[in-house]
């Protein structure tokens, strides 16, 4: 786990400037994605947990735009966010390596993963799913955005490695099994495949609902 944080420490050493990731077009790109899924909804959302946040920058914009007072965002290293700019925004910022680890005495009604899956060994899966799971206020939403295997990097293959870096990148492929889901107890209300035009990037979207009680990790 340390060695994990030590990595993204060095992805991020330049507060994230250089990264696809940090793009404002891919910003608004995930934000249209959200917005859209969430008109669906008919609760309001009241707290939100954006996982994995990066920058943070989606968490400032959702906030901005849907009046979410109770906004905490988390990732494995702080060195890509401004903690005082995330301060003025209202954002509590906290740093977790593993759903388990996000320090709160509530539940929330939305959960962003972001790209996150794409960095996480599908072996270890379910175990994210159970902690999502159980942060999830009943009938709360977990939105996952990540690379499918159909995007040209990846050639075919389930997982690549990135050059220059002791890391990989996996592809949303063990996903497609929707039992993934339902084992753990969250319900698929939708799922879709996106390509960004002229890329080759395809990108995979689920919308997950809490269903019954929490469960054991």
């Amino acid at each position: 786990m340390d060695k994990s944080k030590k990595e993204w420490d060095e992805v991020y050493q330049d507060n994230g400037d250089n990264l696809s990731w940090t793009k404002p077009q891919h910003l608004i790109e995930s934000l249209n994605n959200i917005r859209k899924h969430l008109q669906q909804r008919r609760k309001p959302i009241e707290s939100m947990l954006d996982y994995g946040c990066g920058t943070a920058e989606l968490a400032v914009a959702l906030k901005r735009i849907m009046g979410v007072n109770n906004v905490v965002a988390t990732d494995i290293t702080d060195k890509a966010v401004n903690k005082k700019y995330l301060d003025l925004n209202g954002i509590k910022f906290q740093i977790a390596s593993r759903p388990n680890e996000v320090r709160t005495d509530q539940k929330f009604d939305l959960i962003i993963c972001n790209h996150v899956f794409n960095h996480i060994d599908p072996r270890f899966h379910t175990e994210y799913l159970i902690g999502f799971k159980n942060l999830l206020s009943e009938n709360g939403s977990l939105i996952l955005t990540g690379f499918s295997d159909k995007s040209k990097f990846f050639g075919g293959k389930e997982e690549v490695s990135v050059k220059g870096q002791n890391r990989k990148v996996y592809s949303m492929k063990n996903l497609d099994n929707k039992d993934v889901f339902k084992d753990v107890g969250l319900d698929v209300k939708a799922s879709e495949e996106v390509e960004r035009e002229g890329t080759g990037t395809v990108l995979k979207n689920f919308v997950l609902n809490n269903q019954g009680d929490e469960k054991e990790v």
